[in-house]
């Protein structure tokens, strides 16, 4: 489920470039791949962050986790 308001958000986003659509944003990849499948191949994955000022949609580099406690 994207988040409440899509604004303002850091998280995986799903966008379409032409003509620009801003699906939404998600707290996970898997759900931001799930919903792309949704509507369509024409739509984007990325991690990054939306802006409420011009509903564009900032590419950044995905945080790396560090491995679980006992995991590695």
């Amino acid at each position: 489920m994207p988040y409440p308001s899509s604004m303002n958000k850091a998280g995986w986003g799903v966008y379409r470039v032409v003509p620009w659509d801003i699906h939404g944003v998600y707290s996970t990849e898997a759900e931001a791949d799930a919903a792309a499948i949704k509507v369509g191949r024409q739509y984007t994955v990325a991690f990054g962050v939306s802006s409420a000022i011009n509903g564009g949609f900032k590419r950044l580099t995905a945080p790396i986790l560090s491995p679980l406690h006992g995991c590695a």
